[in-house]
């Protein structure tokens, strides 16, 4: 199965272990992994790496040889190339992290604006917005939002249409 690095973009092949068994032969010392493309595969002590596999670790080829990846940092670094529906891609939101669709250009994303419980009149820019601050005692409570960053622009305020909200095409970036 394709995966996506979330920072650079970078595919590769990898596959998740769904068991693991030791080997116990002197001429073939290892551990027979069984994937979850139903595949077994013999993995020596050299791809290891010193490395004890587990299931829900992942066999991964990086740039042509298979490595032992442990499960907590490959799902950090790495989503289906397929894509994210957008509930899994809002969850990553969330955590801080930017999300984009496949279909859009390298510099688009989705990021959220922090919320504030009290932001000061003085450091909002809208006019209209800073006078109801004023208004408020000096400060206004601003709530958390969706920003939509594209060619050098921020869109403030970005919602996602029907389409968007159905596509399993999403990423973290």
């Amino acid at each position: 199965m394709k995966y996506i690095h979330h920072t650079n973009g970078v595919q590769i092949d990898a596959n998740q272990i769904t068991g693991v068994s030791k080997r116990r032969s002197r001429a073939t010392p290892g551990f027979l992994l069984r994937l979850a493309s139903g595949a077994d595969f013999l993995a020596s002590s050299d791809i290891t790496a010193g490395v004890i596999p587990s299931a829900g670790d992942y066999l991964a080829h990086y740039e042509g040889r298979p490595v032992i990846v442990q499960q907590a940092p490959f799902e950090q670094n790495y989503s289906p190339a397929g894509g994210l529906c957008f509930g899994r891609a809002l969850m990553r939101l969330k955590l801080g992290e930017r999300i984009a669709r496949t279909s859009w250009e390298a510099d688009s994303f989705i990021c959220l604006g922090a919320a504030h419980p009290g932001l000061e009149a003085e450091k909002i820019w809208n006019q209209h917005a800073r006078a109801m601050a004023e208004a408020n005692g000096g400060t206004a409570p601003v709530h958390q939002y969706f920003i939509h960053a594209e060619g050098g622009q921020i869109q403030m305020g970005w919602a996602p249409s029907q389409t968007e909200t159905l596509a399993e095409d999403w990423h973290v970036v």
